[in-house]
């Protein structure tokens, strides 16, 4: 044992003495270490230069570390030498760190004790002068001591910064109390809102529906023979020179990309591609040049097929061609040794559900370079266009060897079969435009207002954007018809196809049997004969031109009034169809009057193979002018509802065309008031009455209300039962799936969408898919739509939905809205009417069908703003709200949809006018009404509760829940009342309308 002698120096460092060995320690406390045990070898440094001795680095009590010399000796130090000499250090290094810790004791203990001290001092301060003065003392010795310890060594700095810590720590112990108190809430606060969000979201997702059954499997089968017929009637034969079609040489070159990836509609699976559609209505194609765009013995459509294709026209446009330089001579001589007609599909570059780019209705350069190479090459043309509405075709008038033009629309997933059918003359086409086809867009008034990019249109003093509806009731034909009324050059030069065209393969002569009138009716009755030489169906229009008196109520030169489609009619077979119109469907809104006024003077009727070609003519005389001042259905007042949407703009007049034309860009209309508007329009009154009654123990179940009227008592009685809590959820939970209350009877509600079949992203489905309702509502004929409404229904039933958010109703008002491919119509009537006989069929299967996009939603673009709309009540009337009323009053709809968009800077989901108004106090409405998916805070619950919407399309954060239970905190008696009426329209719908009861 070598005898040691410890001397203290000073309170830093501490120097061991031995006889032959040095061991100098110089420790830097930073970070606690514990060190245990002799250190291995390796961690002991042993250096080769030569002297009396060796430092080793030892590890030490800090990040620091003792040094420690050994007897230098040539061979090394030895084993034992080393693990002594680290034993040695351990031991200093122990002594030093209980050294340090009491010392940082009593300095904590001191630095605790003048902490509270001048907490003490500042409580007794009388005066705010007092505590300013010791708190300016208290930094003035702070700036002292980071002064006095800034020349100390590391070590007692580390320990002098500790003593300070525990000194801020006492002096912040209330803050850091309250602090961690407000964490710890914020933590509780987010993991008890989590549970209500995972809950809800958890309730939609795992939703489960029965599509494996032998009655879901049967539906689809159903479901597929109706979209393959609706395919059949749907497609529309535009042009057919020297009766080109039905091919009788049935061979023919498929050219363009566009053949290979049809599109049938969005989330739809193709199921008969066009090869195969070609192929099963036995007509053959070029295999050779079909190999051309796959470059494989492939004969299906594949997403292999699209990227090989565009590969190959890239490579074209790379080399600054035209991009139909992989068409080479010799394939081109090929095609032709092969067969003189081509075939061609004219897709669009689109993508579903979006609106489209201002000018992109216009065939691409590439489109127009294929279609001008083909017209060099072949004889004859066949175009098929795969688009969701018109497109410009003015690269097909250069072309004088296209033949035939069909337009297919998007036809669904066997939209290519029925188009094999018509081409080989299996099927005779029998579709009629929906809108009017005109050559050039820009013609259009709204196409003024139109743009894709929402922040064209917006205020300078909100974050809101807005649109103009300055064309008013000029929507599609009724502009051109009324505007080249008397200028036919005009009207040749602007319209290409006007709105109800179509071709046949077979010609049928019309005859009038019969033409009365009536105050309340004009029936015109026709015979219908096939003239032809092939069965088909023909399309009978009959159409109305009201007086028009110069400077007075605007009206279109021709107006839709009604239409009827024939049964299959063999050559020569003939049908009476009848058409009716009631004079009061004729009158015209006079927002002077606040009524529908049937002026006094001649109105001809016109039947019609297109809204532009007529066949006969007769006439209605008004004797006297006729004031419709209440609803014919309801007898409620009709009053202007929508006075301030009108946004005080020019509105199209057929009395000053020029002067009215819609110039875009208008100052910011409304904005005059707009401000203090917003500002009302979002504080509604606070409700003074009693505070309605909640948990009642009445003992009624839903199912008691069965059949019961509306108004009935009992509804109320069952309205005292819910809790708040079950108001609030039934009410703000509603997207997808709905809260069941079971103690009550309320079950649980799927509602589920799909204008063409049900869809879900969130759940697996499988359902039938069908044509989109732009393809629907062009084969004219209510029996089908009743049928393909009946189809969904059953589907709908066997899967266990029982709401369809279905059919869209949005008008089409330009070529370039993304909601027109799942709508129907530019004209409010053939939209009504569509919607009407889909509805009758869905409901037929016990499900209740939502009217979607209530109102002026047509455009995509804007939808995240809550867009406000500038309108004037008589479009709004005889435009946008027609088709809604025919659909609720001629086919019993229940629910509705309401609009993201705005009526002037009301949302469209929380408009009493509208919600209130005019669905329920003029139409009588009896149903529910759901908003659209909330997206943004414009969609407020808490305003839409007492305003007329009865579900919140919502299942992520719950905000609509915050919302509402805020707001019900604020005015507790307007809340509870607005959700007893949600609740009551929603189980009124269910109980009495659909199959779970």
């Amino acid at each position: 044992m070598i005898p040691e002698e410890v001397v203290e120096n000073d309170e830093n460092h501490t120097e061991t003495k031995t006889e032959g060995t040095e061991i100098i320690t110089n420790a830097v406390p930073s970070a606690p270490a514990e060190v245990s045990g002799p250190e291995p070898v390796p961690a002991i440094s042993v250096h080769p230069e030569p002297a009396e001795v060796r430092p080793h680095i030892v590890p030490g009590m800090y990040d620091s570390a003792v040094t420690v010399y050994v007897p230098y000796q040539p061979e090394g130090p030895t084993v034992t030498q080393l693990e002594k000499a680290a034993k040695e250090a351990k031991t200093i290094l122990k002594k030093q760190r209980k050294s340090d810790r009491r010392r940082l004791r009593s300095w904590k203990k001191e630095a605790r004790r003048k902490a509270q001290s001048f907490i003490n001092d500042i409580r007794g301060c009388e005066t705010p002068e007092d505590k300013a003065i010791l708190k300016k003392r208290y930094k003035v010795e702070k700036r002292a001591w980071h002064k006095s310890i800034k020349d100390l060594d590391e070590s007692e700095k580390i320990l002098q910064k500790k003593a300070f810590k525990a000194f801020r720590k006492r002096l912040t112990r209330g803050r850091r109390a309250v602090a961690w108190a407000l964490l710890c809430a914020a933590v509780c606060g987010l993991i008890w809102g989590a549970v209500p969000v995972w809950e809800n979201l958890g309730k939609v997702v795992s939703a489960k529906y029965s599509t494996e059954s032998e009655t879901a499997e049967f539906a689809r089968l159903s479901g597929a023979e109706i979209s393959e017929t609706i395919s059949d009637e749907g497609i529309v034969l535009l042009e057919n020179r020297e009766n080109f079609l039905p091919l009788q040489n049935k061979k023919v070159n498929v050219f363009g990309i566009d053949s290979y990836r049809i599109n049938v509609g969005k989330d739809v699976k193709c199921e008969i591609s066009l090869f195969e559609g070609l192929e099963r209505a036995g007509i053959a194609y070029n295999v050779d040049l079909h190999s051309v765009y796959l470059r494989e013995n492939s004969e299906k459509s594949s997403p292999k097929v699209i990227k090989t294709a565009e590969k190959l026209i890239k490579r074209s446009e790379q080399k600054k061609g035209s991009g139909t330089e992989y068409l080479t001579d010799e394939i081109m001589e090929s095609a032709r040794k092969y067969s003189d007609q081509a075939l061609v599909v004219i897709g669009s570059d689109a993508e579903s559900g979006k609106d489209l780019e201002a000018g992109s209705l216009t065939l691409s350069a590439g489109r127009t370079a294929l279609l001008r190479k083909l017209d060099e090459n072949f004889e004859h043309i066949i175009v098929v266009i795969n688009t969701s509405g018109m497109i410009e075709l003015s690269a097909v008038d250069k072309c004088e060897h296209i033949d035939a033009v069909l337009w297919i629309g998007v036809p669904g997933p066997y939209g290519c079969a029925s188009l094999g059918k018509i081409l080989s003359g299996e099927v005779n086409p029998s579709g009629r435009l929906p809108d009017t086809w005109v050559y050039e867009a820009a013609s259009i008034p709204a196409v003024v207002n139109y743009t894709k990019d929402p922040n064209r249109y917006k205020y300078s003093e909100t974050d809101k954007n807005y649109v103009q509806f300055e064309e008013g009731i000029y929507v599609g034909y009724r502009y051109y018809e009324t505007r080249y009324a008397d200028d036919e050059a005009g009207y040749e030069k602007a319209v290409r196809y006007p709105f109800g065209y179509g071709k046949s393969y077979s010609d049928f002569s019309w005859e009038t049997v019969s033409f009365r009138t009536s105050d309340d009716s004009v029936l015109w009755r026709v015979r219908v004969k096939n003239a032809g030489e092939s069965a088909g169906k023909d399309v009978v229009q009959l159409y109305y031109s009201a007086p028009y008196t110069e400077s007075g109520t605007e009206k279109s030169e021709a107006v839709l009034a009604d239409y009827s489609k024939t049964d299959l009619l063999e050559p020569g077979e003939d049908q009476i169809v009848t058409l009716k119109v009631n004079p009061r469907d004729m009158a015209s809104y006079n927002t002077d009057l606040e009524a529908y006024v049937l002026e006094e003077g001649i109105y001809n009727l016109s039947l019609g193979r297109n809204v532009h070609d007529f066949v006969d003519t007769a006439e209605y005389l008004s004797e006297d002018t006729v004031v419709y001042g209440t609803d014919e259905a309801t007898s409620a007042e009709i009053k202007n509802r929508f006075s301030f949407a009108d946004g005080t703009l020019t509105y199209l007049s057929r009395n000053d065309w020029i002067g009215s034309y819609p110039k875009g860009l208008a100052n910011e209309p409304g904005s005059s008031e707009l401000r203090a508007n917003i500002r009302k329009y979002n504080t509604p009154e606070t409700s003074h009455a009693p505070l309605p009654e909640t948990d009642a123990n009445n003992g009624i179940k839903l199912s008691d209300l069965k059949g019961l009227d509306y108004d009935d008592e009992k509804w109320s009685q069952f309205l005292d039962q819910f809790s708040m809590n079950e108001l609030f959820r039934l009410f703000s939970r509603g997207g997808w799936v709905t809260e069941p209350i079971n103690r009550l009877g309320i079950p649980t509600v799927k509602l589920l969408g799909g204008t063409s079949g049900f869809t879900s992203r969130i759940t697996d489905l499988k359902s039938q898919a069908y044509p989109s309702e732009i393809v629907l509502a062009s084969t004219w004929n209510d029996e089908l739509a009743e049928k393909f409404g009946a189809s969904c229904g059953a589907e709908a039933s066997a899967y266990g939905i029982q709401v369809w958010y279905a059919p869209g109703l949005s008008i089409h008002r330009t070529p370039y809205g993304g909601e027109n491919a799942e709508s129907w119509s530019e004209d409010p009537l053939l939209s009504g009417r569509m919607a009407a006989n889909t509805v009758l069929g869905a409901q037929s299967k016990g499900v209740v069908a939502v009217l979607k996009g209530f109102i002026t939603d047509s455009n995509v673009s804007g939808e995240e703003e809550g867009v406000y709309t500038w309108i004037n009540e008589q479009a709004l009337r005889e435009i946008y709200l027609k088709p809604f009323e025919i659909a609720i009053k001629q086919g019993g709809a229940h629910g509705i949809m309401s609009s993201v968009t705005h009526l002037g800077y009301k949302w469209c989901g929380a408009c009493e006018e509208l919600l209130k108004g005019i669905l329920r106090e003029e139409w009588g409405f009896e149903g529910f009404v759901t908003s659209d998916v909330v997206r943004s805070s414009f969609m407020d619950s808490a305003l839409a509760c007492r305003r007329g919407t009865d579900l919140m399309l919502e299942t992520g954060l719950l905000a609509s829940e915050r919302n509402v239970r805020r707001a019900y905190k604020a005015d507790p008696s307007g809340v509870t009342e607005g959700l007893r009426g949600c609740a009551h329209n929603f189980c009124y719908a269910i109980v009495n309308y659909t199959y779970l009861f």
